[in-house]
């Protein structure tokens, strides 16, 4: 099967958060694979936010494409991102993310059924 995935859809003020996000889905919408139920690369314009968020029964996954920010664990406690970094949650944990560059942050983020990822 091949999927033309190439259309963003531009989201202001996405959970909640500030500015512009454009999200490009690649799987969305009621669709699973395998346990995965949304993959999408997210792009931050600089300065916008992606609002802090619980995924219920699901865990998330950011890997940072482009760009810097700070991925906030609570509403107040952040750590700073880069491209290369990955950040990841289990079920029933809030986060949000930052762009705090002048660049765009892009990102592929991904919504599985919680799993234990081992930190060895």
């Amino acid at each position: 099967m091949i999927r033309d995935c190439s259309r963003e859809v531009r989201k202001d003020g996405l959970r909640g958060g500030e500015g512009t996000a454009w999200v490009r889905a690649l799987i969305s919408g009621g669709e699973r694979l395998e346990g995965v139920s949304f993959v999408a690369f997210v792009r931050l314009e600089p300065g916008a936010s992606l609002g802090y968020h619980d995924h219920i029964d699901e865990g998330e996954i950011y890997y940072i494409l482009e760009g810097a920010g700070d991925f906030y664990t609570s509403p107040t406690d952040s750590i700073p991102v880069k491209a290369g970094d990955m950040t990841y949650l289990h079920k029933d944990q809030g986060h949000s993310i930052t762009n705090t560059s002048d660049d765009d942050l892009l990102m592929l983020a991904i919504v599985y059924e919680d799993i234990v990822i081992d930190q060895d």
